[in-house]
Formats: structure tokens, sequence, C-alpha cells
């Protein structure tokens, strides 16, 4: 039997209130979890996301929304206890699942539509109340998990499952979280010891199976080196342009960068500066977007191309995940060597392979269009980088 966990104190509106500490059940349920998981040689299974993971804001709620009302004290206690676990065994990992720090959890609780379908209105000038609270999920592009919200009509606070809008309450979060973790762990315990080594061999890694990093800022800035200054600045994020338009705005409701400017990615703030990507260079700026550093690697000499790629259709299967190459740069490198960049769901010639894919189905397609054409290429992705000279 596990040893019981001390008491939390959770700070909930302007008082402090005892929270339930050893008495939670799914306190204890995730705690067993994460041994048992280790136990059974799956302790790659289970994450935590940091606290201080950043999101960028949208420009219909550029002062973010307010949430604190939606957050019950065991969802406080619990979360003062064992942080923001993530746990899955796959991409898109239906079994498991993430539960959202804070600036996360507030970007997506804005997007949250009422059981009726109705959506919190844009909000340019002050900071509304979410009628959700999206804290946990298992597709984050869609929506797909769990919120907190009003029960009516006793009006307590609720878990209610999530698919883009509330659509029923399950009870409370305890008895909840208790219920999921229990279930995790009867479905990796039923596995073969065969089973287990296949599942590590299958996920290759993957460390973010609801998306979470990858919806987040860029997740290579060391968040812990941020100060409690640095997080009162958010940027805002304008996707309706590509590359996607980045204001920053303060707590105090402060414009510090604006109008937007075009970058490719953004990361947090970390004593009073941000990395960002544009145009291929990467820079340091302030929050005004004055460059105070230019950290652009010197230029590489390319490498010959081991692939002929004039005339050539090339995609990319998977997530492209390539320390110190962008996206971008993997594309223009294609093109310049005479290659065109097709849709995964497009007849290609080559085929980059990564080792975290996606969309499993693009995979298929892949290796199906191989079997028909014997001279259809597929190469891991890493390999086909270091081919194309980058």
């Amino acid at each position: 039997m596990p040893a019981p966990l001390p008491a939390v104190q959770a700070k909930v509106g302007g008082g402090r209130v005892a929270a339930y500490g050893a008495r939670m059940k799914s306190i204890r349920a995730w705690t067993s979890l994460e041994r048992r998981l280790s136990s059974l040689g799956l302790s790659w299974a289970f994450h935590r996301l940091p606290k201080h993971l950043q999101v960028a804001r949208s420009p219909d709620f550029p002062h973010g929304v307010e949430v604190e009302h939606l957050l019950p004290d065991d969802y406080r206690a619990f979360v003062a206890q064992v942080g923001y676990p993530v746990v899955g065994f796959s991409y898109y990992c239906r079994v498991g699942l993430s539960f959202l720090p804070p600036a996360h959890l507030e970007t997506c609780s804005a997007m949250v539509a009422t059981r009726d379908q109705k959506l919190l209105p844009p909000s340019r000038r002050r900071r509304p109340r979410a009628s959700a609270a999206f804290f946990a999920g298992i597709d984050l592009s869609d929506l797909v998990g769990w919120s907190f919200a009003p029960d009516d009509p006793s009006g307590a606070l609720h878990v209610w499952v999530t698919d883009g809008a509330i659509t029923r309450p399950v009870g409370s979060f305890d008895a909840w979280a208790a219920a999921q973790a229990e279930r995790i762990e009867a479905w990796a315990r039923a596995r073969t010891a065969a089973q287990r080594r296949a599942l590590e061999q299958e996920n290759e890694g993957e460390d973010d199976p609801h998306r979470a990093l990858d919806y987040a800022l860029d997740r290579s800035e060391p968040h812990e080196r941020a100060t409690a200054r640095d997080r009162t600045l958010h940027w805002v994020c304008d996707e309706s342009k590509t590359p996607y338009r980045y204001s920053v705005i303060d707590d105090d409701g402060t414009w510090h960068l604006r109008p937007a400017r075009p970058f490719d990615s953004v990361g947090p703030f970390v004593r009073g500066t941000a990395r960002v990507r544009r145009a291929g260079k990467e820079l340091r700026i302030d929050r005004t977007g004055k460059v105070v550093a230019d950290l652009t690697p010197a230029p590489r000499k390319p490498a010959t191309a081991a692939v002929t790629l004039a005339g050539k259709r090339v995609t990319l299967v998977g997530s492209f995940r390539v320390p110190n190459v962008s996206l971008g740069e993997f594309e223009e490198r294609i093109v310049a060597l005479g290659g065109t960049v097709v849709a995964p769901s497009d007849v290609a010639d080559i085929y980059a392979m990564s080792s975290i894919n996606h969309f499993p189905e693009n995979a298929e397609a892949a290796k199906a269009q191989q079997r028909r054409e014997p001279s259809t290429l597929l190469v891991p992705l890493a390999t086909f980088v270091r081919q194309l000279g980058l």
C-alpha cells in the first residue's frame, strides 16, 4: 500500500482551504499509476508538462479568458501534488490523456462551446469569464477531452465530456481522475510483456501524444529560467496570414509589440527577451521587437545530394522534427534541387518517413505506392535531410 501523501494547501479566492491531500482518491490513483507503469517497463509513457508552458493567445482574446471560477478545490489540490501528467502509448493515444498547464488550459477554454453550441463571443478589450474550462484532452486540435462547468440545476462544478462543446457531466473531479488512472493502469496490466515491448518500439520516443507541446511556443527554450515578470508577457498570434503575425501584450493590457510582426516561430520570454525565427534567421528580440542578438548559425557548405530530385515529387510523412533544421529550409532545399513538394495525400516519388507518424494512413498510402511502383523511395526523414545537405 502506498505511503500516505501529505495534505495540500490550495489557494481559493481570497482565503486558503485544506485541500484533501491523502484523502483524495485521484492523488493516490495517479501516484500508483506512475509506479505501476514503471514496474511494467512503461515509464516512457508517463510524462509531465511544465507548469509554465506558454501558448500564444488568439487575437479574439488577447487579454486571455478568466477560468479561476471554474476550477474546483479537488482539482487545485491534485495539480499542486501531482502536477500536469501526460500518459500516452502512441501518437494521438486514446488510452491516455494530457492534463493542461494553466496557459494552455486558458487558451483552449476560450474555444469550448456550451451545451447549446454557443461560443464565447470575441473580447478584444477585456478578459471575459469562460463558460467552461478545458483542463484535459486527448485531441487538442478538435478539443476532445474534458472540461469543468457548472452542472445545472445544482450549479456544482463537475467534469464534462467535451467534443468541441461540453456534452454531458460525469461527476466530481476526484472520482473522474481516479477512474481514469485505474482505467489506464488496468489497460497496461492487461498487455503481455511482448506487447509492452512492441508498444515502446512503435512509440519511437514520442513524448507529446496529444499535441500539447506542438501547440505551445518553442519548446527548446528553457522555461525554468523565465522570471515572474517574463510570464506577464504574452504572445498573440494571428494565423490568418502566412507567416503568422505576432504581437505582445502584458497582464496589464499594455501592447508592447504592435502592429503584429511576421515570424515563422516564436519562443517564450526569458529574462526579457524571446527567441524568434524570421526569413531563415534566428534572432533574439525584446518585448518591443527590437533585435538584441542575431543567433543565426554560420552558413554550412551544401553537400552534394545523394538523391536525384530533378522532376521528383517529394512529400513528408509524419511530423517534421529535425534539430537545427526548419520545415521551411527542408522544403526550400527540395525545390532548389529541382524537386516539387506535394501534400501527403498526393502521389509522390519520394516519401520522407518521419519516426513519428501523425497520420498512419499516410504511411500506409506510401507503402502501397511503393508496392505499385517499385521505383518509389521511402527514405527515413533524418537520412533524407542529410542527403539534402542540410
